[in-house]
């Protein structure tokens, strides 16, 4: 068995680098894809919906639907707690 040469190991971290960049590609175009309001989202998105699509959920209608659900809930849970004291 030969050892690789500088031009054998050039080869081996470019097909790494090629595999690692399509990976990340396929990852990213599916998380995109799934997270959009045509896949099931609706009216009444998931916070975990929300919170995957990242930056892009500051301009989707669902996930501004959810927290405001979300926050109407905390508020009156917390008015209830204080009521009962």
């Amino acid at each position: 068995m030969r050892a690789l040469t500088a031009r054998g190991w050039g080869a081996i971290a470019a097909v790494a680098l090629l595999i690692a960049v399509a990976a990340a590609a396929l990852v990213s175009s599916t998380a995109v894809r799934g997270s959009t309001p045509a896949d099931g989202g609706g009216p009444q998105a998931s916070p975990r919906r929300c919170r995957d699509f990242g930056s892009a959920a500051e301009n989707d209608p669902a996930c501004h639907g959810t927290w405001r659900r979300l926050g109407d809930r905390f508020l009156s849970v917390g008015a209830e707690a204080s009521s009962h004291e």
